[in-house]
C-alpha cells in the first residue's frame, strides 16, 4: 500500500500537468472570423508578387498566440502581426471599436498622435476639442509616461471618464480625463505672405468636404503661389483625391494606373513567360482598349475653381496612399516641387469588409503606377528639399515658390 500510493499520486500529477500544458484552442467564433479573412485574401485581395494563399500557413504557425488572445485588442494585435508578414501596406484587422471610430470619425481618449522615440512619443497632431487640446498640449511635446508606463497607441485611448496620469517632458505629472472627441479636422487656408497662401488638408477620408476644399482653393486663386500641406495626411477615398486634382489640372490629364487582378489576367493571357510586373502592365494598358479607358484622371466639377499659380506640396512620413498619389501627380503633371520628408511609400488601393463579430478587414485590391512609370508602394516620394523641421519646411517651400516665380517671370509659363 505504501509503495502504490506515491505511484498513484504521480500518475494524477502527470495527468494534471498534461492538461495544463495542452495548448488553448481558438474559439469557434474567432475561428470563423479567421476563415472569412482567408476567403477574402484568396478571392478578392491582390498585391503584385505576393502569394496571399500563404495565409493558412501563417495562421497555423501563430495558432497558439491567436488562441491565447483574451481581449478583442489582443486578438486584433496578433492578426495584424500575421498580416504584416505579407510585407505590404493596407492590410489591417480592426476591432469593433476601431471600426466604429473609422466610420463615425469619433473616438474616446487623449486626442493625440505622434511618433515613438527613445524619450517617449513626440506629438505630431492634437485633435481640436480633445482632452489633450483642453490641457494645452501641442505638437512637439513629448509624452514620456502614461500611468507610469511607456506610451503606446492602446494607452492613448480608453473608456469615457477614465483618468490617467500623464507625464510630459519638462512638465509636472498631471491627471487627465478621457472624453469623446471628433477626429475630423477641416481643410484650412492661411496667408503666409502677400504672394503666398498655405492650404492644409488633413485627410482624403471621412470628413473631406468638397465645398470646404473648393472654397479654400477659390480664395487661394488670389495668391500667385500656394503651399499644399499634406503632412500627416494618411490618405482616404480615391474620389476625394481626384476631386482635389481637378482643382489644379485639366480633366483629361492622365496621372497613373490602378493595376488590379483583372488587368493582370488580361496582360498575361497568351504570355507564357510574362511576369506580372506592375510597371509593364500599366504601360501596356494605356494603349490597349478597353483598359486605356481606365487610367486615373482628375475629376473636375463644372464651375469649380482652377488654381493656375506656382505650387509646392509638403509631405512627411505620415503622408500616405492618396496623399502620395496626389503629390506625385502634381509633380508629374504641373511640375510642382515637393518639400519636407520622405513619404510613407504605402500606395495600394484598398477596401473595408466586415468579417463577423463587429470586426472588419482592410485589404488591398489594386496596385498603383504613376504616369511616369513609377510604382509608389515601398517607394516613398523623395522631396526636392528635405527638412524634418515643420516650420523650416514652410520657409523652404516659400523659397522654392520664389524660385519658380523667377523662372516664370524670365521664361514664361
Amino acid at each position: 500500500m505504501r509503495r502504490t500510493l506515491p505511484l498513484a499520486l504521480l500518475l494524477v500529477a502527470s495527468t494534471a500537468h498534461a492538461q495544463d500544458a495542452r495548448a488553448p484552442e481558438i474559439s469557434p467564433e474567432r475561428a470563423q472570423i479567421l476563415d472569412r479573412i482567408a476567403s477574402t485574401l484568396k478571392t478578392s485581395a491582390y498585391v503584385p508578387g505576393i502569394d496571399l494563399s500563404r495565409w493558412d500557413a501563417i495562421v497555423a504557425e501563430s495558432k497558439d498566440k491567436l488562441a491565447a488572445a483574451k481581449t478583442d485588442d489582443d486578438f486584433a494585435r496578433e492578426v495584424n502581426a500575421d498580416l504584416r508578414k505579407f510585407g505590404a501596406s493596407h492590410f489591417r484587422f480592426m476591432t469593433p471599436r476601431q471600426d466604429e471610430t473609422r466610420r463615425t470619425q469619433r473616438t474616446v481618449g487623449l486626442g493625440v498622435s505622434g511618433t515613438p522615440g527613445r524619450e517617449g512619443m513626440k506629438i505630431s497632431v492634437v485633435a481640436p476639442g480633445s482632452p489633450a487640446d483642453k490641457a494645452k498640449l501641442k505638437p512637439g511635446d513629448v509624452l514620456e509616461k502614461i500611468d507610469g508606463e511607456p506610451v503606446t497607441r492602446e494607452s492613448l485611448s480608453g473608456e469615457d471618464g477614465k483618468t490617467v496620469r500623464l507625464l510630459v517632458k519638462g512638465q509636472k505629472e498631471r491627471t487627465i480625463r478621457f472624453e469623446p472627441y471628433s477626429l475630423r479636422r477641416p481643410a484650412t487656408l492661411t496667408r503666409v505672405d502677400a504672394s503666398t497662401a498655405l492650404f492644409r488638408l488633413p485627410t482624403f477620408s471621412t470628413g473631406y468636404s468638397r465645398d470646404e476644399v473648393e472654397k479654400s482653393i477659390q480664395e487661394a486663386t488670389k495668391y500667385p503661389s500656394l503651399i499644399i500641406d499634406l503632412r500627416n495626411n494618411g490618405g482616404g477615398a480615391v474620389a476625394s483625391m481626384q476631386h482635389l486634382m481637378g482643382l489644379f489640372m485639366p480633366s483629361d490629364a492622365t496621372v497613373g494606373t490602378f493595376v488590379n487582378r483583372s488587368l493582370v489576367t488580361a496582360y498575361t493571357m497568351g504570355r507564357k513567360d510574362a511576369k506580372p510586373d506592375p510597371v509593364a502592365i500599366a504601360n501596356w494598358s494605356r494603349y490597349v482598349k478597353p483598359w486605356s479607358a481606365r487610367q486615373i484622371t482628375p475629376a473636375r466639377r463644372e464651375g469649380g475653381p482652377l488654381y493656375r499659380g506656382n505650387v509646392v506640396v509638403l509631405v512627411n512620413r505620415g503622408s500616405a496612399s492618396a496623399s502620395e498619389i496626389f503629390a506625385s501627380a502634381m509633380h508629374d503633371v504641373i511640375g510642382a516641387d515637393i518639400v519636407g520628408m520622405k513619404s510613407m511609400g504605402a500606395v495600394l488601393v484598398s477596401i473595408f469588409r466586415p468579417v463577423g463579430g463587429g470586426f472588419s478587414l482592410q485589404y488591398p485590391m489594386s496596385d498603383y503606377v504613376t504616369v511616369r512609370d513609377r510604382r509608389l508602394e515601398a517607394n516613398p516620394i523623395v522631396p526636392v528639399i528635405e527638412d524634418p523641421d515643420a516650420d523650416a519646411e514652410v520657409v523652404k517651400a516659400t523659397y522654392v515658390l520664389r524660385r519658380a516665380q523667377l523662372r516664370r517671370d524670365r521664361f514664361g509659363s
